[in-house]
């Protein structure tokens, strides 16, 4: 066996290696999506899709039908192209496009679940800032830019996969969702620490402090904004890696899962903090009925709700 045959056959066994992790990771993401999804549906009873809580129950399904496509697509796509490189032939030109249509299906959920992550950190921000109109402005067009260049991603990604521009797209897209995810949990973390100093203030406790920290980080989307930060190294180490480095295999191998464990996170997100608001579990709702600052610590019940 000669040393590209050896080269040939180690580069197919990593692929399929990393290809069969991203096929786990976004299996267990739709397992933990499809139990979440359940709890939504039985906590949040409607009468009339008019309501807020239709709305954020309607939000929580689109999302899990984008998670179950992606991972119907997914293994769809990956396994096709593991069969051809492993046969060492070209398909034919209907079974080409069969996977090529398939890629870019699950492209496209992928970038729909990505940005339904950020609108619900958009979200709470925006309803816990009601008084607070320039805030509210710089969320609104750090969010707007951020939807745009998801979308020219995307279309880069199915049309021009190959071009400088395409990869140039996917970071500058994951650093705009990162501005977007920074700007607003650290507002959403102001306005949590506001509504814990009002707490101290009456001396009502009715969690423990390891659970209202565990709460608060998730709400807040500093969990969610851990891992985006993650995957956004992990892609600049992608594509353009450092020179010192050697195991470039295990630095593409980190950053595809980061990346894959970004897009689960962003669809169990969501889900996560409409739960966690409607089972009486949120530690800023909680406290909202506590303040006597209304200017600034008071929201609508019915904002939240």
């Amino acid at each position: 066996m000669t040393p590209a045959e050896q080269e040939e056959i180690f580069n197919a066994a990593f692929d399929c290696y990393t290809n069969v992790i991203i096929v786990v990771v976004s299996s267990i993401a739709g397992g933990i999506a499809t139990l979440g999804i359940l709890i939504v549906i039985q906590l949040l009873k409607v009468e009339t899709w008019r309501e807020p809580r239709a709305i954020q129950r309607l939000c929580c399904i689109v999302i899990w039908l984008c998670l179950m496509g992606q991972n119907i697509a997914l293994p769809i796509a990956i396994f096709g192209q593991i069969r051809f490189s492993i046969e060492n032939r070209i398909p034919t030109p209907i079974l080409a496009l069969s996977l090529d249509i398939t890629n870019n299906i699950q492209i496209a959920l992928g970038s729909v679940i990505v940005l339904a992550g950020d609108l619900v950190i958009y979200w709470r921000a925006w309803v816990l800032l009601p008084h607070d109109k320039f805030w509210r402005f710089v969320l609104a067009i750090i969010m707007i830019c951020n939807i745009g260049l998801n979308i020219a991603d995307l279309i880069f990604d199915i049309e021009r996969p190959q071009l400088l521009l395409s990869t140039a797209l996917d970071l500058v897209s994951v650093a705009i969702s990162l501005i977007v995810n920074m700007t607003a949990t650290s507002l959403i973390g102001w306005k949590a620490w506001a509504h814990y100093r009002t707490i101290r203030k009456v001396s009502v406790w009715r969690k423990s402090h390891v659970q209202k920290i565990l709460l608060f980080l998730m709400e807040s989307g500093a969990v969610f904004l851990a891992i985006q930060l993650l995957a956004l190294i992990g892609l600049v180490l992608v594509v353009s890696p450092l020179p010192a480095v050697q195991d470039l295999d295990t630095i593409t191998l980190v950053g595809n899962i980061g990346e894959q464990v970004w897009q689960a996170s962003a669809a169990l997100y969501p889900i996560a903090i409409i739960i966690l608001i409607h089972s009486d579990h949120s530690p800023i709702v909680e406290t909202l009925h506590l303040t006597t600052q209304p200017p600034i610590l008071s929201v609508p019940q019915s904002m939240m709700r």
